[in-house]
C-alpha cells in the first residue's frame, strides 16, 4: 500500500530493516550512528539517500552490493529546522552553508553526516524500520534518477566517482521501468529517461577524464569560503576534523 504526503509517494512500512548487506562490524557502526544521530532529527521530516538507501534497495531485491566501507550518510531535508542545535552536544559541526547545507563529524563512531537541502526532491519512498522507529528512505527508482542526472553533470570542473556508473547499472537491472521514466518526467527533464542513460554511458566512455575515485577528498585542511559559524552551530576547527577522518572535504 503507499499513501500520499508531503514527501511524495510513501510505500507502507514494511518488515525490512534499514541496514542490511553490510558486515557485522560495517552494521554495528551504523547502528551506533544513527543512535546518536536520530534523537537531533525530528521524526519523519528527513529522508535518507546515497549508499545507504541505494545498498538498502538493491539487497531487499535480492542484489549483492559490492562491500564498501561505511564513512558518511546522506540525508535530505525540507527545512534547517529538521536539525536541532542539539546536535552539537554529540556531533563536530564540520560544514555549515547559508543556503541550507550541513556536514557533522561523529567523533566515535568516525563518520560524517550530510544534510542537504530539498532541491532534488524524492517522489518516492519506503518507509523501512530501525529498531521500531519508522524511517523514511529513497526508493531505488527515485535514487537511479539522480545518480543519472549527477553523471551527466560530470566535467573537468565537476568530477565524478566512477562508482556511480556500476551502481546505475545494477539498479537498472532490478528498477520498474514504468516509475523511472514517471520520476524523470517530473524532474522536467527533456529527454526520456532510457535516452538519459545512454548519454550517461556515453559520456563515461568518451570522457574518463571527467572522473575521479572520492573526487570531494581534500589532503589537508582548508577553510571553507561558504561556511558560517552560528551560537546554535558553532564551527569545529578544520584541523581537529582532518585528526578523526584522516580527510576533509
Amino acid at each position: 500500500m503507499e499513501e500520499l504526503s508531503r514527501f511524495g509517494i510513501i510505500s507502507s512500512m514494511n518488515k525490512s530493516e534499514l541496514i542490511k548487506g553490510y558486515s557485522p562490524s560495517e552494521s554495528e557502526k551504523i547502528r551506533a550512528h544513527l543512535e546518536r544521530l536520530l534523537p537531533h532529527l525530528e521524526p519523519e521530516k528527513f529522508v535518507i539517500v546515497g549508499g545507504l538507501a541505494i545498498r538498502h534497495g538493491l539487497v531487499s531485491r535480492g542484489i549483492d552490493f559490492p562491500q564498501r566501507e561505511f564513512n558518511d550518510l546522506d540525508i535530505i531535508a525540507q527545512e534547517e529546522s529538521v536539525v536541532y542545535p542539539s546536535i552539537t552536544q554529540d556531533f563536530l559541526t564540520y560544514h555549515h552553508h547559508p543556503d541550507f547545507y550541513f556536514a557533522f563529524v561523529d567523533p566515535i563512531s568516525k563518520t560524517k553526516v550530510d544534510v542537504f537541502d530539498w532541491s532534488k526532491p524524492p517522489f518516492y519512498k519506503e518507509a523501512v524500520n530501525f529498531q521500531g522507529r519508522k524511517l523514511l528512505v529513497r526508493s531505488l527508482e527515485d535514487q537511479l534518477t539522480v545518480i543519472v542526472w549527477d553523471v551527466l553533470q560530470a566535467s573537468n570542473e565537476i568530477k565524478r566517482d566512477p562508482k556511480m556508473i556500476s551502481d546505475m547499472e545494477l539498479m537498472l537491472s532490478v528498477s520498474n521501468a514504468q516509475i523511472l521514466a514517471e520520476i524523470w518526467q517530473k524532474r522536467s527533464q527533456k529527454s526520456s529517461f532510457l535516452e538519459a542513460v545512454e548519454n550517461a554511458r556515453r559520456l563515461f566512455k568518451e570522457h574518463p577524464e571527467f572522473f575521479k575515485e572520492k573526487p570531494w577528498h581534500k589532503q589537508a585542511p582548508y577553510k571553507c569560503p561558504n561556511c558560517i559559524s552560528t551560537k546554535d552551530f558553532p564551527l569545529t576547527p578544520m584541523e581537529k576534523v582532518y585528526k578523526i577522518l584522516g580527510y576533509v572535504e
